[in-house]
């Protein structure tokens, strides 16, 4: 099968950093509180959901084997933004 040179390596690195990337901001949106590193780490963490998404719909696309890396940090990525980790879960406000 074709992969219109999305196997090559250097591709693959870039593709890897920014699902590392991706990964470590989604983690730091949930640690930071309201401050402006929070403020800049959920920026981060936007752009690199948008370009995780890219490198999945890229890979998919062009049938390569790489798309399954993408779609686990992508899926990664959202269940971590969404993980409410206060621990007041049980609570109900009325």
């Amino acid at each position: 099968m074709p992969t219109h040179g999305l196997e090559h390596p250097a591709l693959l690195c870039c593709f890897g950093v920014v699902q590392l990337l991706g990964l470590i901001s989604a983690f730091a949106t949930r640690i930071g509180g309201s401050s402006y590193s929070s403020k800049a780490s959920r920026l981060v963490f936007l752009i690199c959901l948008g370009l995780v998404a890219t490198s999945m719909v890229l890979t998919l696309g062009a049938r390569s084997g790489s798309w399954l890396t993408s779609g686990t940090t992508f899926s990664l990525m959202v269940v971590t933004a969404i993980w409410d980790i206060r621990g007041d879960c049980g609570s109900t406000p009325w």
